[in-house]
């Protein structure tokens, strides 16, 4: 299953009103922040600290590693070293109900390019001590004798190499081997077991964007410096809209942004359905809580995959948090899809039924 909405055209015929209520539904289902919010983390990873992180496997800050000066760190989740797994995670829980916005710059360079790097959400009830599976799990799911992110929920993955959605090595589901994708996987119990024991999929492959166009997730090649150009940087939007889950939606949306350029929507996925499903479908048995933190992995291939300057919201205003106005670029973004589908429906005049 893809991120894409788009459908074969058709001869159906629309009643006016009825094509109307179809792009107000679609553009419900498009997570964008456009209403004050609450901050719950910001850190910049740039010191020899980082307040309630904590760094497991290969992980670590380059700036307390001596590899970067103190104020120009970064968090380095592996190096270009082979078959390493570092997940990084802030220990502090917070409520699962009103949706998660983060914003992060990334930078992954000096290897042979894989395997790439992961936002994972996870049971704000647990406490992993390890990281999951290396190599093309991306330190989220399982892989063969490898045990998965204990108490996982969404591992979204920013897959380089293109394994992350591959089913083989012990993971679940996916449409093979394919570079240069954004990839979502499912809950997983924290075991290297295909089924949970309730016989739910561990891990599953949920959606993936396949490789995408004019848009190359390593930001720079096999180099021995940190590139600096305006053509080596990333930033990345992730918003999961978990406020929505009462009302029968999960969504999440991927931006990105290359250097100095637009912020573009690269990916979104309604992934309630399956989410619900791995809960026996029973909302109620879904985390109240969340933790949230970095995944990144090394396998043949290898890279330095590294994090700086992250920045969480919620989607809707959590209580007890400090409040942040709406973001201008998410009104744009919608302010362009609205005219985009105003534009499709001028287009669909000559097929509708009057």
């Amino acid at each position: 299953m893809h991120f894409s909405l788009r459908q074969p055209m058709t001869t159906t015929r629309l009643h006016p009103r009825a094509g109307h209520l179809f792009l107000v539904f679609l553009l419900s289902l498009i997570p964008v922040r456009t209403q004050a919010a609450s901050i719950l983390l910001e850190e910049t990873f740039r010191g020899t600290t980082a307040q309630d992180w904590t760094l497991l496997g290969s992980a670590q800050l380059t700036a307390k590693a001596g590899i970067d000066t103190p104020g120009s760190g970064w968090l380095r989740l592996t190096s270009a070293v082979g078959n390493e797994a570092g997940f990084a995670f802030n220990g502090t829980a917070v409520p699962f109900g009103y949706g998660i916005d983060v914003t992060f710059h990334y930078s992954t360079w000096g290897g042979t390019g894989a395997d790439g790097i992961g936002f994972v959400l996870f049971d704000g009830s647990t406490t992993p001590t390890t990281a999951g599976g290396y190599g093309g799990s991306l330190g989220y799911s399982q892989r063969s004798g490898v045990k998965g992110l204990p108490g996982g929920i969404l591992g979204i993955g920013f897959d380089e190499f293109g394994n992350y959605a591959n089913p083989t090595e012990g993971r679940q589901g996916g449409i093979g081997f394919v570079p240069d994708t954004i990839t979502i996987r499912g809950p997983g119990d924290g075991t290297s077991n295909a089924t949970s024991s309730t016989g739910a999929t561990n891990y599953a492959f949920l959606t993936s964007t396949g490789a995408l166009p004019k848009v190359d997730l390593v930001t720079g090649g096999q180099v021995s410096t940190r590139p600096s150009g305006d053509a080596a940087q990333r930033t990345a939007e992730i918003i999961a809209d978990t406020s929505q889950i009462p009302g029968g939606h999960l969504p999440i949306a991927v931006y990105l942004t290359v250097g100095t350029g637009v912020k573009t929507l690269v990916a979104q996925y309604d992934a309630y359905t399956q989410v619900l499903q791995y809960y026996g479908n029973d909302p109620s048995k879904i985390p109240a809580s969340i933790k949230f933190g970095f995944t990144g992995s090394t396998g043949g291939s290898t890279n330095n995959h590294e994090i700086q300057g992250i920045q969480v919201l919620s989607v809707q205003n959590a209580p007890g948090y400090a409040v942040v106005a709406p973001e201008p670029a998410s009104i744009v973004t919608m302010g362009i899809a609205v005219l985009l589908l105003v534009v499709w429906l001028n287009r669909l005049k000559g097929r509708v039924e009057p």
